[in-house]
């Protein structure tokens, strides 16, 4: 009974420990208060590719969206490199590099951030 209550415990923890590993290459970005996490699209497999990720904002429009995110990327020191409002905002931090393309959906709008 000891060993297969040590087993899974091993099994647990290594995939806590797995789990938990942090991607260097993972870019982390500041999030709109009301911006819920809908799926990984594509994960970057090499350097130069780009980890796609969607949001959703809920009863907003693409420019109040727009607005509001280039702040929260301006206060937690991302530098704009283009915005084509209200579709699209590109910025850079450092070595990573962000696109974010913007679309409403019914009283949504849906956020498609592509990040390397």
């Amino acid at each position: 009974m000891k060993k297969i209550i040590f087993v899974i415990f091993i099994c647990i923890f290594t995939l806590v420990a797995c789990r938990n590993n942090p991607n260097t290459n993972e870019v982390t970005l500041p999030t709109h208060p009301n911006m819920e996490f809908v799926e990984i699209v594509h994960q970057a497999k090499e350097e130069n590719e780009y980890t796609t990720t969607l949001y959703t904002v809920k009863n907003s429009t693409q420019e109040q969206v727009t607005e509001e995110y280039i702040k929260i990327l301006e206060n937690d020191s991302w530098n704009i490199t283009f915005v084509n409002k209200p579709l699209l905002i590109e910025a850079t931090k450092e070595n990573k590099e962000i696109m974010i393309f913007l679309f409403n959906k019914d009283n949504d709008v849906t956020l498609a951030i592509l990040s390397r």
